[in-house]
């Protein structure tokens, strides 16, 4: 029996096979990019038979019939190969036209579509989770008929992962699981960070969930990502929201609660909440927008040097620094830090539980108080 391939084409063009293990899959390269093209083409359709003629004119329009349909059959005979190579069963042609065989493939953009028609709140996370990035936007070919096709299918999917990141926020805010709200709108900034409104719907979604730490941090970071992806500031309406929010918390509006009010498990939600965040954009590469979060958090606990109990935070947001100060090419810097955060380590420290937000390492250093005060 022939085994099942997986298909993606959100993020990349990519053909897997099962591997030995439960859940493995091994990569198949191809090395045609006309290869991949059509086999992108013929699964983007999703069912049905198509022409010689129509694939030909789709990858061959500068090229005269006759020559078209003979490029098309060399790419045939290389890609039928390298199928065959991998037992893949999943390509049907005649000299009618050519197909795949939806028995043995599973793709992703069909698992979209499918997930989108339900409708309901899982199956639209799942369509998320499936919208991995651009359509194909690893793949381009000299073929100008095929790039006005791509071209139009990648804003069709932009739009219907848009249409379904908004479904699913109302549908979770209905439901007032704010913290899953947050998460899918992180979500949709993993791919397109630059999504200035979707940082705007974090922070509300934020402070709508008592984590105005964390909304703070988010205006910080979507204010790097502007200024290096695109060299521009933060719109009006960003500027007043996050004004709004500050205002709030330092207690020059309606009151926001502190650390009376605020339960300790929130804190700590909120504080591991940022590092996380710093973590991630600093894996992603996004190593100015984590840095200047981390450069706010030292700069806040070094206001209250006689907090022994915050020493092992300093350590922990320290080395983080660190490391994105060494990959960014200043490795002495990086190790003079090491140095100086080291003396002030202390011993065991929290860092491992807790890494303090920005506005929460502020509450701390304004109330004086500490993290065993928390408890």
């Amino acid at each position: 029996m022939a085994t099942v391939a997986r298909l993606h084409l959100f993020g990349g063009f990519l053909l897997e096979t099962p591997g030995a293990g439960p859940g493995d899959f091994t990569p198949v390269r191809i090395e045609s990019l006309k290869g991949c093209a059509l086999l992108a083409y013929l699964a983007s359709l999703g069912s049905g038979r198509v022409s010689r003629e129509r694939l030909s004119l789709l990858l061959w329009s500068d090229s005269d019939s006759r020559r078209g349909r003979q490029n098309l059959r060399q790419v045939l005979f290389k890609l039928r190969k390298t199928l065959a190579a991998h037992d893949l069963d999943i390509l049907q042609a005649d000299e009618q036209g050519v197909s795949l065989l939806h028995g043995s493939l599973w793709v992703d953009a069909w698992e979209f579509d499918r997930s989108m028609a339900e409708g309901t709140t899982e199956s639209l996370s799942r369509a998320l989770d499936l919208y991995a990035g651009e359509f194909l936007h690893d793949l381009t070919t000299d073929a100008p008929v095929f790039a006005d096709w791509i071209a139009d299918k990648r804003a069709q999917y932009q739009t219907r992962a848009g249409l379904c990141t908004a479904s699913l926020l109302a549908s979770q805010r209905k439901a007032g699981d704010l913290l899953g709200a947050i998460a899918t709108a992180r979500q949709a900034l993993e791919i397109d960070p630059c999504q200035e409104e979707m940082h705007r719907e974090v922070m509300s979604l934020c402070v709508e969930a008592g984590m105005s730490g964390a909304a703070l941090n988010q205006y910080r970071i979507c204010k790097a990502i502007l200024r290096r992806e695109l060299d521009v500031e933060p719109d009006r309406a960003t500027e007043d929201l996050y004004a709004q929010i500050l205002k709030r918390t330092v207690g020059q509006g309606p009151a926001i609660p502190v650390r009376d009010q605020v339960p300790r498990s929130r804190r700590l939600a909120e504080a591991r909440d940022a590092l996380a965040d710093c973590e991630y954009r600093y894996r992603r590469g996004e190593r100015q927008a984590a840095q200047e979060v981390l450069g706010h958090l030292i700069e806040e606990l070094d206001k209250d040097p006689g907090n022994g109990a915050l020493d092992g935070v300093r350590h922990r947001a320290g080395i983080l620094r660190a490391a994105i100060a060494e990959a960014s090419g200043d490795p002495a810097a990086a190790r003079d830090m090491l140095l100086v955060l080291d003396r002030r380590r202390g011993g065991g420290g929290t860092g491992q539980e807790i890494v303090l937000s920005y506005a929460l390492s502020r509450t701390l250093c304004a109330t004086g108080q500490t993290e065993e005060g928390m408890r």
